[in-house]
C-alpha cells in the first residue's frame, strides 16, 4: 500500500496537477494552429489518462476504506461540520470525471478543464488556504516577510504549467513523428 501511495503522489505530482496547463496549451495549439496538429488525438489520450486515473483512485479508496478504516479520515470527516465540502471532494475526484465516457464530454476542451479542477479541487482549495493565511498573519515582527510563501507558489504554478506545456508539446511531437512514419510506409 505505501509503495502504491508513493506512485500516486508521482503521477499527481507530475502530471495530474498539471492538467489545467495541459489543457489549455492544447486549446491554444488548437486555435493558433488550425487542423496542422493531431490536437484532438492529444485531448483523447488525456481523457483516457484521466479515466484510468480515476477508476485506479476510486478501486485504491473503496479498498482502503473497506480494509484499512483507521487510515482513511473520511467516515469521520464526511459527517461532521464539514461534510458538505468532503461530499464534494469525493464526488468530483470519483465519479465526475467518469462523465468523459459520454463522447459529447470528452470532446470538449471546457469541460475537460472543468473536470481536471474539480478532480483536484481539494488541493486547490487547500493552497488558497495556506496562502491566504500567510498573506495575512499579522503576528510577525515588522522586518520578517511574509511574501517567500507567494513567490514559492508562483514559482510552483510556473513549474506547473511549463511542466503541462512540455507534456502537451511533447505528445504533438510524438504523434506527429507517428502520422510521417507511417505516411512513408
Amino acid at each position: 500500500m505505501e509503495w502504491y501511495t508513493h506512485c500516486i503522489r508521482i503521477i499527481d505530482a507530475n502530471v495530474v496537477y498539471c492538467l489545467i496547463p495541459m489543457l489549455v496549451t492544447l486549446f491554444l495549439v488548437e486555435r493558433l494552429f488550425k487542423n496542422r496538429f493531431q490536437t484532438k488525438a492529444v485531448l483523447t489520450l488525456i481523457r483516457i489518462f484521466i479515466l484510468v486515473y480515476t477508476l485506479v483512485g476510486l478501486v485504491y479508496f473503496i479498498i482502503g476504506v473497506v480494509f484499512w478504516p483507521q487510515d482513511f479520515a473520511f467516515i469521520q470527516r464526511a459527517t461532521g461540520p464539514y461534510s458538505l465540502f468532503y461530499w464534494l471532494m469525493l464526488l468530483s475526484a470519483t465519479l465526475l470525471p467518469f462523465t468523459l465516457l459520454f463522447k459529447r464530454f470528452g470532446s470538449s476542451l471546457s469541460y475537460m478543464i472543468l473536470i481536471a479542477f474539480m478532480m483536484k479541487i481539494g488541493w486547490y482549495f487547500e493552497r488558497f488556504v495556506i496562502l491566504t493565511t500567510d498573506l495575512h498573519r499579522d503576528y510577525l515582527p515588522q522586518e520578517v516577510s511574509s511574501n517567500t510563501l507567494v513567490v514559492v507558489f508562483f514559482k510552483s504554478i510556473l513549474l506547473l504549467t511549463l511542466q503541462g506545456f512540455l507534456i502537451v508539446l511533447f505528445l504533438l511531437c510524438y504523434l506527429e513523428l507517428v502520422k510521417r512514419k507511417k505516411e512513408y510506409i
